[in-house]
């Protein structure tokens, strides 16, 4: 999925009450911290699924394990996540 289309995906989320404003806007900055960094993550994380959440970035090779995490570490924030080097499905 494109960055353009991402956008878009996420203006009919929360055009259609699925999310936020805040959300969105949430969701996209931790991307845009994701996209400034995806070189070195692609380098170092293969095989991971890294993310970032409240500003920081999270990895791991197991998905609930990550998304456990995020949930406790940072109740209320959007996580930005992609599997590096392999499909997650």
């Amino acid at each position: 999925m494109t960055h353009e289309e991402f956008i878009a995906w996420l203006r009919v989320e929360v055009n259609e009450g699925r999310m936020s404003v805040q959300q969105m806007h949430d969701l996209l900055n931790q991307k845009a911290l994701f996209d400034v960094y995806r070189t070195d993550i692609e380098t170092q994380f293969r095989n991971y699924i890294v993310g970032y959440i409240g500003d920081t970035r999270q990895e791991s090779r197991n998905i609930h394990e990550l998304l456990n995490r995020a949930k406790t570490q940072f109740p209320n924030r959007m996580l930005y996540f992609e599997a590096i080097g392999f499909d997650l499905f």
